[in-house]
């Protein structure tokens, strides 16, 4: 569970491509604004992969891959039940 602002981040502060980040779990609860991210300032997001039976992303909070200076490259998500509620 990710709650009040926590963040897992890869990120790159010279071009070329961040890290990826791989969750797998039963069940994965991101809420009051928690991030998963490979958001990088320069260079290319890396992959954000989920591999979780049940996902609630709540209350601003947000599971996300991109950048500013190029292509994102991949968010995956496997899941049997995901819920997005409250923001």
């Amino acid at each position: 569970m990710f709650t009040s602002g926590a963040t897992i981040n890869a990120r790159i502060r010279s071009p070329g491509i961040s890290g990826g980040i791989t969750i797998n779990t039963a069940r994965l609860v991101v809420k009051d604004e928690a991030t998963v991210s490979t958001f990088p300032f320069v260079g290319k997001g890396g992959d954000v992969t989920v591999n979780a039976k049940d996902i609630l992303v709540q209350r601003f909070a947000s599971i996300v891959t991109g950048s500013f200076a190029a292509d994102a490259v991949d968010l995956n998500i496997t899941s049997v039940r995901i819920i997005v509620r409250d923001g």
